[in-house]
């Protein structure tokens, strides 16, 4: 009985929501969450709360946030001020951490806690000149260790502390002025530039009618600076290699610092009136007035040179406007309006704060306190796809952002399901205008979101691809998105529920080919060889053995001077590869067991790793999952090297495949394995000198500085390595852009065809990628490769992305 109650709740827990409609979409069950041990003493306890002296000072602190929408709020925060005042004499340093630490954990809350430190600056002075302190020191280090995210969080909690009496305005307005005069530091990067001038703009809205108030000539001409400024700034081309789109259907797609300030020039056109905030110091204004307003200390923030050091510029990512609302009753501010921004900014918080937890982050999000005023849902859809296609690189990985909206559905059944169908429907109108990374994880989000829902979609709206050219953004998508699908089920599940008329675009059934088997096989060189090496592989016939097999394949022609036996390499490919088939993990392991031999007739050689790779593709043409695993292995593995693998994607025979999606990922995994290696190395490096600056030993100086030279010895290596590879990836895809050029002027046809906009849009996917390594190369790549000889339709975007790169 017991075991049949189990598989009775395991078998309704685990009943998936339908994708795109209401029917039988259940709202889910209330949440338990038993902290407890389960004993009968533990149970009667969570019956009584606990009074704030049972409580940790942690857990009072925490609680605030908690309790701010209800209507006890006032009462819980006198007794968490009462309990914090008696224990600060012995706990000043811990008190201050803690707050500090909860504004960082939860910024959404962030007005409870200015509150909290500005009532106890009301009842110890000295609280509030040591807190200021103590956030000015913390905000230094996380400045001087990039840590930007929680960068802004102090910044804004500083300037909102004027609200709370606990720091003056014009103590405040010179905090936000050293950020000014940062940005005009002639040794810090543009992107560093309009970065802290962003930090400025972010606590306008918080600090603005105190300014007003108490300082306001002051602030007027502040505001003319950053106008001065906004003016000057150079050129924004690379907008445009960041935007998802340029489309005219959706709201324009407008960068970061250019949308932030016309929304603070419309706070102002509207006397700086705001009613986003939760403004709890109202609560207390009584006790507030008595407060007295600390100074800051002087703040001096770091300027870099280089501009990864900052976060990189981005765009504004829109796809909501009032347009284009379920409903009429439906409340979305306005694009351009600050309460927009400071919405956006509190579910971003929300979700950043909570990345590796989705399902406290979606229960987060669904009781977000503005849930009632307006269409939050739209809100969130849109900030999550933002999130997804944030150019060069998102925060989080992307199947974070993928679960949450997953989770959402689940537990926001009755909305967010139809917002995320609309918004899936409007991002696929605009296909033929998408940036190609977005499109590659666009095709990434879809195919997953679609596996957790049983595949369940309005296939009938693309039964019309199928008549559309192979290179239209449509097909291509659709082409993509099945080939995603199959990876993710099986061959029979897509059959099942895709239309009759979309049958043909389904690739086919995922299994190797093998040409030394079958019908007409005896006649091919070497399929004797190849029959008699598959039944010993079958026998787990050791290394030595497949290698005595091969000895007997002939060269071709009896040619023995060629560098290579391509027939070996034929041989021994179609049979470990055919004989490892059944899964990724026979593959896997089957290629570890036999990698000598691979190694020894291929890894010095080319040509011979690219008629490998050329083999490879011959037997499991019809599972690219497989192909880009065998890929990944063999290069772990150092049987093939990356310059091969480019050299083979860029042959004749693979010309047909560079439109398809896994050929760069192939690319894009083998340049992102290059960066990771180097990093690792760097920080090898590092500590090892680090070490070696700590040690003083003279016994052993001799042999630290010979472990630091190989260390450095290998990481120059692995950089050369970078180098040349990126530089031959550019080279082959200008090389491929010019040709087209050429043949489209001498058959005098319109060039910018849909294959030449997506080949671009793989170059231009190899910049946000490797931009950090694109900095360190851009001379030379400028010296070499994207000269004044080749054409300006190619080198515009590289040179448009070196301005968002200074």
């Amino acid at each position: 009985l017991f075991i049949a109650k189990y598989h009775l709740l395991f078998m309704f827990k685990n009943v998936p929501c339908l994708f795109f409609s209401r029917q039988g979409m259940g709202s889910r069950g209330k949440r338990y969450f038993n902290n407890s041990s389960g004993s009968d003493d533990d149970q009667r306890r969570s019956k009584h709360p606990r009074s704030n002296y049972e409580k940790p000072l942690e857990e009072v602190v925490n609680d605030l946030a908690l309790s701010s929408s209800l209507p006890t709020f006032k009462k819980d925060m006198e007794a968490a001020v009462e309990r914090i005042t008696k224990d600060y004499a012995a706990n000043k340093a811990r008190i201050r951490r803690i707050i500090r630490k909860c504004v960082i954990r939860a910024p959404q809350h962030l007005t409870v806690y200015s509150t909290l430190v500005g009532v106890l600056n009301s009842s110890i002075p000295a609280f509030g000149a040591e807190f200021v302190e103590h956030l000015i020191k913390v905000l230094c280090d996380y400045v001087k260790y990039l840590n930007w995210i929680d960068v802004e969080i102090l910044v804004i909690l500083i300037c909102d502390l004027v609200n709370s009496r606990c720091v003056s305005a014009d103590s405040c307005f010179s905090f936000l002025e050293s950020f000014f005069h940062a940005s005009q530091d002639e040794n810090i990067s543009q992107v560093g530039r309009d970065y802290y001038v962003y930090l400025i703009l972010l606590a306008i809205p918080w600090v603005a009618g105190a300014f007003v108030e108490e300082i306001k000539v002051e602030f007027e001409d502040f505001l003319g600076k950053i106008d001065r400024y906004m003016k000057s700034r150079p050129s924004l081309d690379y907008v445009s290699i960041i935007s998802v789109w340029n489309s005219d259907e959706l709201p324009p797609q407008k960068e970061y610092l250019e949308s932030l300030w016309s929304q603070i020039l419309g706070l102002k056109k509207d006397g700086w009136k705001i009613s986003y905030f939760a403004r709890y110091q109202d609560d207390f204004v009584t006790i507030l007035r008595t407060a007295t307003p600390h100074k800051l200390p002087l703040f001096t923030p770091c300027v870099f040179k280089n501009p990864s050091k900052y976060p990189s510029p981005k765009v504004v990512f829109r796809i909501y406007g009032k347009e284009n609302l379920l409903a009429k009753n439906m409340n979305l501010p306005e694009c351009e309006s600050i309460e927009r921004f400071l919405l956006e900014q509190d579910l971003v918080w929300i979700i950043e704060k909570n990345y590796q937890q989705k399902k406290e982050c979606a229960h987060l999000l669904v009781s977000f306190r503005k849930r009632e005023e307006v269409s939050l849902d739209f809100l969130i859809v849109e900030v999550l796809f933002g999130k997804i296609f944030q150019l060069p690189k998102p925060r989080c990985a992307q199947i974070f952002y993928s679960s949450l909206l997953i989770e959402l559905c689940h537990s926001w059944p009755n909305t967010i399901p139809q917002v995320v169908a609309q918004a899936t429907q409007m991002i696929c109108d605009n296909l033929d205008t998408m940036n190609m990374t977005c499109f590659d994880r666009f095709v990434d989000w879809l195919s997953f979101h679609l596996c957790h829902f049983k595949f369940l979609w309005s296939w009938e709206n693309w039964i019309n691809c199928g008549e559309l050219n192979p290179l239209a953004p449509q097909r291509m998508f659709f082409t993509e998105l099945l080939c995603d699908c199959l990876q993710l089920s099986y061959h029979e599940r897509l059959v099942e529920v895709l239309p009759t008329a979309l049958h043909k675009l389904i690739p086919e059934v995922p299994l190797p080919k093998n040409k030394f088997s079958g019908s007409g096989a005896d006649r091919l060189p070497g399929a004797s060889i190849a029959q008699h090496l598959t039944q010993a592989l079958k026998e787990k016939c050791t290394p030595e053995d497949v290698h005595a097999i091969l000895m007997d394949c002939p060269y071709p022609d009896d040619d023995m001077d060629m560098p290579f036996n391509p027939l070996k390499i034929e041989v021994l490919t179609t049979a470990v590869l055919v004989s490892g088939s059944r899964s990724i993990s026979h593959t896997v392991a089957i290629l570890i067991k036999y990698m000598s031999v691979f190694k020894e007739f291929a890894a010095d050689s080319k040509e011979a790793q690219i008629h490998l790779l050329q083999t490879l593709h011959e037997v499991w043409f019809a599972n690219e999952q497989r192909i880009m695993i065998v890929v990944d292995k063999m290069l772990k593995m150092q049987i093939i090297q990356s310059l091969a693998v480019i050299e083979w994607i860029f042959s004749e025979k693979m010309r047909g495949n560079l439109m398809r999606h896994y050929v760069w990922q192939i690319v894009y995994s083998m340049t992102t394995r290059l960066s990771r290696s180097i990093k690792q190395i760097q920080e090898e490096l590092d500590k090892k000198q680090a070490e070696e600056g700590t040690m003083s030993s003279a016994s052993s100086d001799g042999e630290r500085s010979s472990e630091v030279s190989a260390i450095q010895l290998k990481l120059s290596a692995a950089q050369e390595l970078q180098k040349a590879v990126i530089f031959t990836l550019l080279q082959k895809v200008i090389i491929l852009l010019s040709e087209h050029l050429l043949q489209s002027d001498a058959e005098d046809r319109d060039s910018h065809t849909g294959w030449f906009k997506a080949i671009q849009g793989r170059m231009i996917q190899i910049f946000n990628i490797e931009h950090k390594s694109i900095i360190n190369y851009a001379d030379e790549l400028s010296s070499y490769l994207f000269t004044s000889d080749i054409d300006a339709v190619i080198t515009e975007p590289f040179f448009n992305y070196l301005t968002m790169l200074k």
